[in-house]
């Protein structure tokens, strides 16, 4: 049968009064024990079947709803064993047989004699077995829990070794592959390079393949042209090219085996990566089948151990049962007056254990909230410390800062006032020497109008004065009579006045040169002065920046230190923050552990509470089967001698069922030999794969050596490439060096072409000239028919004499060939020039080709290179962080199990304690014992309140309520005395004449309440009343 939840009840079994009292089979044929032992069996079957899929590995057909191993959450509960039986048979022996119950009979008693309606009893009936049921479910579910929490023990210590276990060989196995990774990511970073430079070495090979065609193809065109006069320099170039081919060739070759070493050990590293990874999925699909299966085996062994010693307990409790059905009388009589006895203690228990719950609950309540309320103030005063804090430091440094400003400001109006004090004298410096300026402007202006004057005078005089001596010459000229002396005296007066004029001219000329003299020394004297401004101006607008920047520099030193300052306290403030974080989390964690407590205290205060209700009510049964007893004693013989056969046909039902447990118990045995023989076979694959694991370690020790012979060669491809950048640095050299050679060639061709133009000259003209000599010749050739046959016409003029010297035909022949022989000197330098331009120009395009491409290689070498290390340190940062989180979670298991351990200890105390008839813990005791007082003492004020209720109700004056309030009033009640006459006042006579005053009630009796006057001698200490200061918190 399926073990129900605590908060699930029972089915409730068929009562006996719905069948017939004669009858006591069961109405499909089979008694109740014949069919327990079919679903019996029907378990085992399934049980069976499990192992069986476990074995050959193949899925489960049963579901946790038809298992009955498993319970409603879906997990598996073990049948009882033969000790927690034997320990719970005592208290739980007369739980078990409901027919039999005092309370039973005593619903079937009133049934009988209809004292009670039909309803009624069957109510009472249904409430009776769900009451049994749910007793019976919470001690088959506390029986499950104890075989669950040893269970998970075991289960907890093996999976946490196992745990330790996978976790040490999957950290091995990670570092060991995360090793060969990096072994064949660097591997294959030198394979890619070695495949560049191949590419490279190919494409310079065809370069200079190509070269070579190309020059053996001008050779043979050179050598067709002149081959005698170029023949030393190609041997030379072709011995030069057969050099450096030789030297390619070689460098080829050594490239070439390097990468063919490097493709044999690329190779052998992806095989033997490939039959790492292969051994490494074995190894694993291995490991993972050895993990799983000895557990597998371990649980069904357990389940089958469970199995037979569940046999064997029922088989044991059958053959019990009999004597414990005949010797139940004798107990029932024995407990009766027990029950009798503690029924009113257990009642009173009850009360007080529900009353301790509820203050329990009602105390956890105001601790939590009391708690909250605490962490938010303290969280609130922290925040508020800090804000405060913060809120002085800023003021603090408000008001440093306004007070470097206000000495700022100070000083600057010091400067300001010295600097306007400079300008209000030279102003009034300035003004005071306007007035003379603008005397002697007005002077000024005086004098030059009297030169403009006294100069228009003069020239009007010098006019006059000419008019004068143009008339004189005149009359002079008109009388040629006159005297010599006055032609003498006349001539020396116009030289006079001519020497005057020019006087007048250069006097004229000196002072429009010192007037312009004047204006320029005037604009000088301006120019200097606005420089002078200007110079003072900068000097004083450098002085004022120079005193800005000492001020800014002042408070930048100081804002910097002000901020160093702070991140000094922020930093204190940091660490007392986080360890009073850290603290407080402590508290939290511990308190909610303290709430846990408390709460599981609670629960099992309220399963002892259910425990005592059932004792009770099985107390109160016992008692009514008595009382019946009494009334009833030939119904009780009837009954008993219905138990007889009824316990005789379990006898019978019970022997069937040891045989067939017997038949079932050898097939088990026979199950667990080949179990035996199955983990017999999974601890000999497991020798084998720890063999093959230690092969495995072998195997990474040696790519271990690998790896730092790589990283060797690392090391010697980075001296390499050290090499080679300096061969680039020489190399850009003798570019430059080719460049300035290229350069000068250039200008040479240049040269060379002009020349080439002469030449094209001269072949032109020596074309010219062979026509020239070829009509010649024909000419001579018709000159000597004609010479040997003159004509008459022609004997005069035969003969013409030329001047000049015909040149001779070997002249001319030696001038032709000196002709050629330049021209193929000018032609040959031309063709060598274009030669050594192209193969300079050849090599130059090869250099910065190989320049380039070593640039390229060794950025993208360095590029990986730190890509590498980025991931290097990447991979170490993440490795610390797990190796961290692991021993935290470790640690943090650790704690646990020792939790687990120590609750186990106190749960086997308890039990071992309330076996002994003693309380669970201390704890609990004293609790009882308070609780016991606290029962005694209400008992006590309610026997106190009804004697107070009796006497008062009995004399009749006020009523008293439940509470112990008085009812004064419908709607007033008060716990104060009552006082008829408190505030009536007596009959007092006033005056002689007799008059008495009436019994009238005071407001406030003979004791009015004290209010304080305001000039009294105590109104001073209320004017003076102030809040006391809150002490802040100190974190």
């Amino acid at each position: 049968m399926e073990i129900p939840s605590p908060g699930e009840p029972a089915p409730p079994p068929e009562s006996p009064s719905d069948q017939p009292a004669d009858t006591a089979p069961h109405p499909s044929g089979e008694s109740p024990s014949s069919q327990q032992t079919a679903n019996d069996i029907t378990s085992i079957a399934q049980v069976v079947q499990q192992i069986r899929s476990i074995a050959n590995e193949q899925p489960l057909p049963l579901s946790s709803a038809s298992n009955p191993l498993f319970s409603a959450s879906g997990t598996e509960l073990p049948a009882p064993t033969h000790d927690d039986e034997e320990d719970n048979a005592d208290l739980y022996s007369g739980l078990f047989d409901i027919e039999q119950t005092p309370a039973f009979k005593m619903i079937e008693q009133i049934k009988k004699n209809r004292e009670m309606p039909v309803e009624k009893i069957s109510d009472l009936r249904q409430r009776f077995l769900s009451l049994h049921s749910h007793l019976l479910a919470a001690i088959n579910y506390e029986r499950s829990l104890h075989q669950v929490t040893n269970q998970i023990s075991r289960k907890v210590a093996s999976q946490k070794v196992d745990a330790d276990r996978t976790t040490a060989r999957s950290f091995q196995e990670s570092s060991g592959i995360g090793e060969l990774r990096r072994e064949l990511t660097k591997a294959q970073n030198e394979v890619a390079l070695c495949m560049e430079r191949e590419a490279r070495l190919e494409k310079e090979i065809e370069d200079a393949q190509r070269e070579k065609t190309q020059l053996l193809s001008d050779i043979e065109d050179i050598r067709r042209h002149k081959q005698d006069m170029l023949e030393p320099q190609l041997i030379q170039s072709t011995k030069e090219l057969k050099l450096e081919v030789l030297q390619r060739r070689h460098q080829v070759e050594n490239l070439q085996k390097d990468l063919e070493e490097k493709e044999g050990t690329f190779t052998t590293i992806s095989h033997e990566r490939e039959t790492l990874e292969a051994e490494r999925e074995k190894h694993a699909a291995a490991l993972t089948k050895s993990t799983e299966m000895p557990i597998k085996i371990q649980k069904q062994a357990g389940v089958l151990i469970d199995a037979l010693s569940s046999l064997a307990t029922e088989l044991n409790a059958q053959t019990a049962q009999a004597a414990q059905l005949e010797q139940s009388l004798v107990n029932y009589q024995k407990r009766k007056r027990e029950l009798e006895e503690t029924k009113l203690d257990l009642l009173a228990d009850l009360e007080t254990r529900k009353g301790e719950a509820r203050e329990l609950d009602r105390a956890c309540e105001d601790i939590a909230k009391e708690l909250e309320i605490a962490k938010e103030q303290v969280v609130s005063q922290r925040a508020e410390k800090v804000r405060l804090e913060a809120a002085g430091r800023r003021i603090i440094q408000e008001a440093k800062r306004e007070h470097d400003r206000l000495l700022r400001s100070l000083r600057e109006k010091d400067t300001a006032l010295k600097l306007n004090r400079r300008l209000t004298n030279s102003l009034n410096s300035l003004l005071a020497s306007i007035p003379p300026v603008k005397n002697h402007l007005v002077d000024l202006d005086h004098d030059t109008s009297a030169c403009a004057r006294e100069r228009a005078q003069r020239a009007q005089e010098q006019i006059a004065a000419r008019r004068e001596t143009d008339i004189l010459l005149y009359h002079v000229v008109k009388t040629k009579g006159v005297d010599e002396e006055k032609r003498t005296l006349v001539e020396s007066e116009q030289e006079k006045i001519a020497n005057l004029e020019l006087e007048l001219d250069r006097a004229s000329k000196e002072l429009s040169a010192t007037r312009s003299r004047l204006v320029s020394t005037s604009l000088e004297r301006t120019l200097r002065a606005r420089d002078l401004l200007r110079a003072q101006s900068r000097l004083r607008r450098a002085r004022e920046d120079l005193a800005a920047t000492v001020a800014a520099l002042s408070d930048a030193r100081d804002s910097c230190e002000e901020a160093l300052q702070s991140v000094h306290e922020f930093a204190g403030m940091y660490e007392v923050v986080k360890a009073e974080r850290n603290r407080y989390a402590e508290m939290v964690r511990s308190a909610g552990q303290r709430c846990q407590e408390v709460e599981e205290k609670l629960k099992v205060l309220g399963n002892e509470v259910e425990v005592v209700k059932g004792e009770v009510e099985l107390k109160e049964r016992e008692l009514g089967k008595q009382k019946r007893e009494n009334q009833a004693a030939y119904a009780l013989r009837d009954t008993l001698k219905n138990e007889e056969n009824k316990t005789q046909l379990v006898h019978d039902d019970k022997n069937e069922q040891i045989k067939q447990h017997d038949s079932r118990i050898a097939d088990l045995q026979a199950r667990i030999t080949s179990a035996e023989a199955v983990i017999s076979s999974s601890s000999r694959t497991l020798a084998k794969y720890t063999t093959e694991r230690d092969a495995l370690a072998a195997c990474v020790a040696e790519r271990t050596k690998e790896l730092k012979e790589c990283r060797e060669q690392v090391e010697a491809m980075k001296e390499h490439m050290r090499k080679a950048e300096e061969e680039g640095l020489l190399l850009e050299e003798d570019i430059t060096k080719i460049r300035t050679a290229i350069k000068g060639l250039e200008r040479s061709i240049l040269v060379g072409h002009k020349f080439r133009a002469e030449a094209d000259q001269l072949e032109n003209r020596a074309d010219q000239l062979s026509k020239d000599l070829h009509d010649v010749r024909k000419q001579v050739d018709i000159l000597g028919d004609t010479v040997e046959t003159p004509t008459s016409n022609q004997a005069k003029d035969r003969v013409r004499h030329l001047g000049g010297k015909d040149p001779t035909q070997q002249e001319l022949a030696k001038r032709i060939r000196f002709l050629e022989e330049k021209l193929a000197e000018i032609e040959e330098k031309l063709l060598e020039k274009d030669l050594v331009l192209e193969e300079v120009e050849d090599l130059v395009g090869r250099i910065e080709e190989r320049v380039e491409e070593g640039k390229s290689v060794t950025g993208s070498f360095v590029v990986k290179l730190n890509e590498v290390q980025r991931r290097l340190k990447s991979l170490t940062r993440s490795l610390t962080s797990r190796v961290s989180e692991l021993s935290m979670h470790q640690a943090l298991a650790m704690t646990l199990y020792r939790e687990l351990c120590d609750k186990e200890a106190l749960l086997t105390d308890a039990r071992g304690r309330v076996e002994r008839g003693e309380a669970p813990t201390p704890e609990v005791e004293l609790e009882y014992v308070k609780a016991e007082r606290r029962r005694i003492a209400r008992e006590q004020e309610l026997r106190e309140l009804e004697e107070r209720r009796r006497k008062e109700t009995g004399a009749g004056v006020v009523e008293v309520d439940e509470d112990g309030f008085y009812i004064i009033s419908p709607a007033t009640r008060t716990l104060a005395e009552p006082r008829p006459n408190a505030y009536v006042s007596d009959a007092i006579t006033i005056g002689t004449g007799g008059i008495s005053e009436l019994p009238i009630p005071k407001p406030y009796g003979a004791f009015a309440p004290f209010k304080p006057v305001d000039g009294g001698p105590g109104s001073h200490l209320q004017r003076h009343y102030r809040k006391p200061l809150l002490k802040p918190v100190e974190i």
